[in-house]
């Protein structure tokens, strides 16, 4: 039925968004897709700036959505305009825009589409109702709009746009093989082969929305003289005045919504005396000196039994809302009730749950600690988050507050208020890490080969005997993989690590030529030539404090992109060791991105003059290769950094003979094999070049 409305073709390319367990995902996202043969992306993050990296890297060409996130992306190049003062010319554009064809539209917004990645065409939105007014701005922008209406009860489609018959007010003509009709009282029921049989093991509540085959939507709508269904919104939302005449909140909504001094509007029925109703506006302002104008422009468009008879600001920042972000209209009743049985806003709001401030929850979530204790003078690091769990909670801020704040704004020592206060005051603009991409290209790739092979390698031998050890447990491992290693080799005249280059001679060739290398941002990078030649070597720069998320995003995009990574989950480089615990950013790589971890000890027998004056010349080492460890999804991040942890301690046991060789449970029986200058280890150990 969906290729009947929608031709999916090859060229397609779906970023899914919506969770699986969405039936609209599902359909729309999944099978749909998949009947045509086109190509579905599910990205690594859900966060704005993860999703635009991807769309761009992807060549993604549509995607499905619910409204509220059409709206946060609407808000997000708004956002930029008024950030960049551009403002005004983006409102010119729009208006320009709506003269012209859809290919002049793109070329008119052709800096939205290069944040796109060029080839975004197509936006499918569903689950909840879809401002008209935002729709038109998507189709300004160039980038065609279908909606569809429907339930999981019927599977999920019953009525959707086709592409050339469309209205950007309506939701589509009935889903092939649906038969919608309009009952007396407004409501939308509908009939098909898609209509569920009922509830499992609930015959009352089946009952109750089924009758001779059709279904009882509870949402009101209307079908046109084209058979186009509008929706007029929920059945038990709609108002009923004392003279029977119906009220339906969401056109009253949307009249408010087009004065730029109201940022969001509720419509309810609040009972007065005498069993009378009065429509009444509830009101999130962004000027609120303007509330009583902005009602009053209102009602200047909405007949008489619609006019707003009185409103309220509401004393939040937000309204409380369900999961799907609608807006829990009971809660926001009773609230009124309460005010006008003598409460004051204030009373109101501070005997509110405390999950109506989303700044306690998420912390509270994050830190697996009880709201109350989240107090204003509370630090981050008082509450429990470290360095990751403070990448967590800003995530979370962006992706369900819309304020990005960078991780060096914040510190162990900043406090809650003080979070409160950067995220009243975060504009949404993104300040991108940038990593250089020239070093994965293949040029850089030759030369980087011939750099490691005529002069890094050679230097190793002869400044040490190279030995690896287990090479064949990670011969046939599939990448991408995670390379975690112990950082204990390098110099004590000079601080400079040699061990990632010794693990590159110990992996076979396929796997180095696709691995890139994690190195402290500032030790490594701030030094230009040195950061020209660990770039030329394929490192990146990992922050171990500061921008800990754009490290870890570049990792996941590298991991996507089919390159392994190998990092040193120590964090720095101790001489000689013993082991410090390992950061807890591999395990939650590992465990996200579904990738093996190899687990390498770098075990040095005697050192050579480049490490210690004084020295012999010629020291010398091994490199022991572990089993590649696979963690479940939905492990725990910080078990998974543990098993690896073990892995590698289990390695440094067998090279110092405190197991058997071979009797590792990490490992089958080792190959030991000597690297000799100019050669490379191969997977039978018998030291030939490969």
């Amino acid at each position: 039925g969906t290729c009947e409305v929608l031709t999916i073709a090859q060229g397609f390319r779906l970023l899914s968004l919506l969770p699986l367990s969405h039936m609209f995902e599902q359909t729309v996202g999944m099978l749909a897709p998949l009947s045509g043969g086109a190509r579905i992306v599910y990205p690594v993050s859900r966060q704005p700036s993860a999703i635009f990296r991807t769309l761009a890297e992807n060549g993604i060409t549509m995607i499905c959505l619910v409204p509220q996130a059409l709206d946060l992306f609407m808000n997000a190049i708004e956002r930029e305009a008024r950030r960049t003062g551009r403002e005004g010319a983006l409102s010119k554009l729009f208006a320009i825009a709506e003269r012209l064809p859809k290919p002049l539209r793109r070329l008119l917004f052709r800096s939205v589409h290069a944040r796109f990645g060029g080839a975004f065409d197509l936006l499918i939105s569903g689950g909840a109702y879809l401002d008209p007014a935002l729709a038109h701005r998507w189709e300004l922008m160039g980038i065609t709009v279908l909606q569809g209406y429907g339930a999981t009860e019927g599977a999920p489609i019953i009525a959707c746009d086709r592409l050339g018959q469309r209205k950007l007010d309506a939701v589509g003509k009935p889903y092939p093989g649906v038969e919608l009709r309009i009952a007396d009282d407004g409501e939308i029921l509908a009939s098909g082969p898609n209509i569920f049989p009922g509830y499992w093991r609930n015959p009352q509540a089946t009952a109750a929305v089924l009758d001779g085959g059709w279904y009882h939507t509870g949402d009101l709508g209307s079908i046109d003289a084209d058979g186009y269904l509008h929706l007029k919104g929920r059945k038990k939302d709609m108002i009923v005045l004392a003279n029977g005449q119906n009220v339906f909140p969401e056109d009253i909504e949307n009249e408010l919504a087009r004065n730029a001094a109201v940022e969001e509007a509720v419509v309810l029925g609040l009972p007065l005396e005498r069993g009378e109703v009065e429509v009444h506006a509830v009101l999130l302002m962004r000027d609120p000196a303007r509330a009583a104008e902005a009602v009053e422009a209102a009602n200047q468009h909405l007949a008489d039994h619609q006019r707003i008879r009185g409103f309220t600001l509401w004393p939040d920042e937000d309204f409380p809302r369900t999961p799907k972000r609608s807006v829990k209209k009971r809660d926001v009743l009773d609230r009124l009730m309460q005010m006008r049985a003598g409460a004051s806003p204030e009373q109101v709001l501070s005997d509110a749950p405390r999950d109506q401030k989303p700044i306690v929850r998420l912390i509270s979530e994050i830190a697996s600690i009880e709201s109350h204790q989240v107090q204003p003078e509370s630090s981050l690091g008082d509450i429990g988050l470290d360095s990751l769990g403070r990448v967590e909670l800003l995530s979370a801020i962006e992706d369900e507050l819309g304020a990005y704040i960078e991780e060096t704004l914040i510190s162990p020592e900043t406090t809650v208020a003080q979070l409160e206060t950067m995220v009243v005051e975060a504009q949404g603009g993104r300040v991108q890490t940038r990593f250089v991409s020239w070093p994965l290209g293949p040029l850089a790739g030759a030369a980087r080969e011939l750099f490691l092979q005529g002069l890094v390698f050679p230097v190793y031998h002869a400044f040490w005997r190279v030995r690896v050890v287990g090479r064949e447990r990670v011969r046939d491992v599939q990448q991408p993989v995670i390379i975690a290693a112990n950082h204990h080799f390098g110099s004590a005249r000079t601080s400079f690590g040699f061990d990632p280059a010794a693990i590159w001679m110990a992996l076979p060739r396929n796997l180095r030529l696709k691995t890139c290398t994690a190195g402290e941002e500032h030790s490594v990078f701030d030094e230009p030539i040195r950061g020209f030649f660990a770039r030329l070597c394929n490192a990146f720069p990992l922050s171990k404090s500061g921008n800990v998320r754009g490290s870890l995003e570049y990792i996941g995009r590298l991991l996507d992109l089919g390159w392994s990574v190998l990092i040193f989950p120590e964090g720095r480089l101790t001489l000689g060791g013993p082991m410090q615990p390992f950061l807890g950013g591999t395990g939650l790589i590992a465990v996200e991105g579904g990738t093996p971890v190899i687990p390498v000890y770098v075990h040095v027998e005697h050192e050579s003059v480049l490490q210690r004056k004084g020295a012999r010349r010629r020291g010398g080492f091994t490199i022991h290769l572990g089993e590649p460890l696979l963690f479940r999804p939905g492990s725990s991040h910080a078990e998974a950094t543990a098993r690896i942890e073990a892995a590698v301690v289990a390695l440094e046991a067998e090279a110092k003979g405190e197991v058997p060789t071979g009797a590792s449970p990490l490992a089958m029986p080792a190959t030991h094999a000597i690297l000799e200058p100019g050669s490379v280890v191969s997977g039978n150990g018998s030291g030939s070049r490969d």
